[in-house]
């Protein structure tokens, strides 16, 4: 039996997973998980559907397809994925650190995808890439136009079919001729978050000069819109006066490797992220889903809600992060009152506050929130345990060494517990969130 994702788009009706999972049993597919989420704002439904069946005769998986279709509203847009490795072409320049974490995730099993080649218009990373038996592809920019070089490259990327290109600090501009040679989706940059406050050669010790107190990287869709493709994913870290330039530039290639894990296991698994995003009731508060999380990732602390059985509610502030889109904490042992309540009941609530500032004129407080309500479970597999320990050491604590992180957290990781929190939905809000973050 094949696994494969069904994803749906359409205008939100009546009775949609009902008529959806009906064509899933006509077709004798097994519904194995599925996520849903209707937008009030533009009257969209989403729904992410894990199926288990025969899928072996593409004929009778187009006609499902169409099926499907055939039972939504009018423009319904239905695709079904597989959940099998993908492959990654990986364009380099110099810099070592990005190419170097996707070498060791795909090599460790920690990323689902498979690079079949890596190819660069300097030779200074083939030997890294041939440590992994990755081929290496040199396309020089010597002697000839951007136009021929692009022209090649295209060629030596279209030779090995891969589902996505990685912008691995490819210190190249695209011209539009090349972004359009692909089709959107296909092509994935991921930089530092300073843009556009930094843009130009050596960004980290422009922001050293500025001051900055939170550095962070984005991954996006690239567009012919220089750094202004759809987001896929984003993360920070919070900083300090502590840093100089050179402290500054590690951290911030230490949170790119983060999001280059984290995107390419989102695009795995074909998530939406925005679908788990829900509006608040007072529109003129309400935040995007990047502000929310923004929220979440700069906030010092969050508290979390749990409750028993018979409903009491229990709360305490605890230490938590944001990783792979999931939200983590850890415990130094795996016992107490929040474990009792975590056993009797998994479903949770996070409340992050952060950007305080008291209006005297008003006798209140300006702030900006967000709350995560969503499953909590304990981590149990070594290697996702391996993964968070990382994390957290990107977020609490990112001047440590990885390899001094790894060897504690291998000595200490019997008496550790990691639980995660894997969001329903996300809301944020801010009375006047542009005022109170000027100057934050």
């Amino acid at each position: 039996m094949e696994k494969r994702i069904l994803l749906t788009e359409c205008t939100d009706d009546v009775g949609l997973i009902a008529k959806i999972t009906n064509v899933c049993s006509l077709f004798h597919f097994n519904v194995i998980r599925q996520d849903q989420f209707a937008s009030s704002e533009d009257n969209k439904f989403f729904m992410r559907t894990v199926i288990e069946g025969e899928f072996s005769d593409e004929k009778s998986n187009e006609t499902f397809v169409n099926t499907v279709t055939g039972v939504l509203p009018q423009g319904a847009h239905v695709r079904l994925v597989g959940t099998g490795r993908k492959k990654l072409c990986v364009l380099v320049t110099k810099e070592s650190h990005c190419l170097g974490e996707l070498l060791m995730k795909a090599y460790s099993g920690a990323m689902n995808a498979d690079i079949v080649l890596v190819a660069g218009n300097y030779p200074d990373l083939g030997p890294l890439a041939e440590k992994f038996d990755v081929p290496f592809k040199l396309v020089s920019t010597d002697g000839i136009t951007k136009e021929e070089q692009e022209k090649r490259m295209m060629e030596v990327i279209d030779g090995c079919n891969p589902d996505y290109v990685i912008l691995a600090k490819y210190m190249r501009i695209l011209s539009p001729e090349f972004v359009g040679h692909y089709p959107l989706g296909k092509i994935i940059n991921i930089h530092h978050s300073f843009l556009p406050a930094f843009i130009g050669a050596k960004p980290y010790l422009q922001a050293y000069n500025r001051g900055v107190k939170l550095i962070g990287a984005t991954a996006h869709f690239v567009t012919n819109n220089l750094d202004e493709g759809p987001i896929i994913a984003q993360d920070v870290i919070k900083v300090n006066h502590r840093y100089d330039p050179e402290t500054l530039a590690k951290a911030g290639h230490d949170v790119e490797q983060i999001i280059r894990t984290q995107f390419s296991k989102n695009r795995k698994e074909q998530k939406m992220v925005e679908d788990k995003y829900t509006k608040v009731r007072r529109k003129d508060r309400a935040l995007t889903p990047d502000e929310a999380l923004l929220i979440a990732d700069k906030s010092s602390y969050a508290v979390l809600s749990l409750s028993s059985v018979d409903g009491t509610p229990y709360g305490v502030p605890i230490n938590v992060f944001r990783y792979d889109n999931c939200f983590y904490f850890h415990c130094k042992s795996n016992v107490g009152r929040k474990i009792d309540l975590i056993k009797q009941n998994n479903k949770v609530s996070l409340c992050f506050v952060c950007f305080e500032k008291v209006d005297e004129v008003a006798f209140s407080t300006d702030y900006a929130s967000t709350i995560v309500q969503g499953t909590i479970a304990e981590v149990t597999d070594d290697k996702e345990k391996l993964n968070v320990a990382v994390a957290l050491c990107q977020r609490f604590a990112p001047s440590q060494n990885l390899d001094a992180v790894k060897a504690t957290f291998e000595k200490f990781q019997k008496a550790t517990a990691f639980y995660k929190i894997t969001p329903d939905f996300i809301t944020g809000k801010s009375r006047n969130f542009a005022k109170i973050t000027s100057n934050s």
